[in-house]
């Protein structure tokens, strides 16, 4: 049996470099310094969830990191790229560690 922090480092593709801890974000899709932020793995963790566990429509979904002062920002995928009239997000979420 695995221990929380064991299955969380496996699920975050969590690896060390120069004593740092760090993982890749998936949304933005770059390195996050993870050494230090417990709220930056608890937000990887929960858009790790509506990616892979949630059973949303990713077609259907985009998801903003750290947006507007908010952590993690999901609204309504838009069906036209050329005309997008302000929609207001289908969900805010504030992380803590």
């Amino acid at each position: 049996m695995k221990s929380l922090s064991e299955e969380i480092s496996i699920t975050l593709n969590i690896y060390k470099r120069n004593y740092t801890e760090y993982t890749k974000c998936l949304i933005r899709g770059r390195e996050i310094f993870i050494d230090g932020r417990p709220e930056e793995k608890v937000r990887q963790l929960f858009i790790y969830f509506l990616v892979k566990r949630s059973g949303l429509f990713p077609n259907e979904i985009d998801i903003k990191v750290e947006s507007n002062n908010h952590d993690i920002e999901v609204y309504k995928t838009v069906k036209n790229k050329y005309f997008k009239p302000y929609h207001p997000p289908l969900m805010i979420v504030e992380v803590k560690r």
